[in-house]
Order: C-alpha cells, then sequence, then structure tokens
C-alpha cells in the first residue's frame, strides 16, 4: 500500500475528521495516471452492523413473509443510508421494497423489513436473498438469506 503523497482520507464523524484506527486501509489511485496518490480508512463493523434476524424463509404457494435485517450505526452523528433486496432475476417481483432509504440517531439500531409474497401458482423452488446496504459512499452485504417455496402436497 503507498501512500506517494502523504494524502490521507478517513471517515469525517459529527463535522470533523475522525481520528480512531482503521482495521483497514485501501490505496487511493489517480484517475489520470494511474499512481497511487494516497490512502483511505475502509470502513468496519465497529462503524455499522449488520444482524440478518430473519434466518430463512419457508413459504407455501400464496404464502407471506418477511426478511428482517438489524442495522445498527456506531456513529456518533446520524446515519443516512440505502439498502437494496438482492435476489436472483426472476425472484424480484416476490420481494417488495427493491430500495429503501433509511436513518438511525447515533449509537442506535433499526429494523428493515422487506416483504415476501409468493404467487398461489408457484412451483417448488428454492433461492437467496441478501441486503445491501449503502451509506456515506460505503457499502456492506448481509449473508444470503435461503428462501424456499414448498412443494404443493
Amino acid at each position: 500500500m503507498g501512500q506517494a503523497n502523504g494524502q490521507h482520507r478517513t471517515h469525517w464523524i459529527g463535522g470533523k475528521p475522525w481520528t480512531g484506527q482503521a482495521a483497514q486501509r485501501g490505496d487511493i489511485y489517480n484517475p489520470a495516471t494511474g499512481q497511487v496518490s494516497g490512502t483511505v480508512d475502509y470502513a468496519g463493523a465497529a462503524e455499522v452492523d449488520l444482524t440478518v434476524l430473519t434466518p430463512g424463509l419457508r413459504l407455501a404457494p400464496g404464502g407471506q413473509g418477511e426478511l428482517l435485517v438489524r442495522v445498527t450505526s456506531g456513529l456518533a452523528s446520524e446515519l443516512h443510508g440505502e439498502a437494496q433486496l438482492v435476489s436472483p432475476f426472476g425472484t424480484w417481483e416476490m420481494l417488495a421494497p427493491a430500495a429503501q432509504g433509511f436513518s438511525i440517531a447515533p449509537g442506535t439500531s433499526t429494523v428493515l423489513r422487506f416483504a415476501a409474497s409468493v404467487p398461489v401458482t408457484a412451483r417448488n423452488a428454492q433461492w437467496w436473498a441478501l441486503v445491501k446496504v449503502m451509506y456515506y459512499g460505503r457499502v456492506r452485504y448481509t449473508e444470503a438469506i435461503p428462501i424456499v417455496i414448498e412443494p404443493v402436497n
């Protein structure tokens, strides 16, 4: 990891630079030259924690359920972001909303809710969904959540 001209970027919290130590850093590249121009602190779990509250869904055709993910902020200022539900092509019409915004007060949590509605004509299937959380130029992903449409007896 280089720091060609000593330029380092960190997080801004409460209107001032964060003074903590990042667990990981990455290089900043100058797009015109391709050269390393400095380093940047990466976000970590201490900043924002994601917890899947729905370990999986098993639904019958015509059934409904909910995927729940808790977002906990470790920031000293309000957290604003967006969460997108990611799943394989062909499953999107069964899950909603596709994206939602959120705001969390410092040091608190919120639960993001995504509805699952299986059409009565659906056949036995299994796939996954995960939640992509974006905030202040950072991206975090949950683990994959298994979703099963049970066979009709």
